[in-house]
C-alpha cells in the first residue's frame, strides 16, 4: 500500500489483534485527543484498512465505564 499513501512506517504496533480475523484494537488515552496523535491515528487506522484490517478505537474511559459494552462491540466483528 506505499503507493497509497505520503509515507508508511515499516511496521505498526497495535494493543491487540487477532491475526485471524486482521481485527486491531487500539485502547487511547488522552494524549491521543491531541491534533498530532488524532492524525497519527488517522493515518494509522487508514494504512490497516488499506491491508485489509479492521481497527477497533476505544477510549480509556470507556473501556473502564462500558467494558462489557467493548466487549459486545469486539465480538460482534470478531463473529463476522
Amino acid at each position: 500500500v506505499r503507493h497509497l499513501f505520503k509515507s508508511v512506517p515499516n511496521h505498526y504496533k497495535v494493543d491487540l489483534a487477532c491475526v485471524e480475523k486482521k481485527i486491531a484494537i487500539e485502547v487511547d488515552g488522552a494524549s491521543h485527543k491531541l491534533k498530532k496523535w488524532k492524525f497519527l491515528d488517522r493515518r494509522k487506522t487508514e494504512i490497516l484498512n488499506s491491508l485489509g484490517w479492521k481497527v477497533l478505537r476505544f477510549w480509556n474511559e470507556e473501556i473502564d465505564e462500558s467494558p462489557k459494552m467493548c466487549v459486545e462491540k469486539i465480538m460482534s466483528i470478531i463473529s463476522k
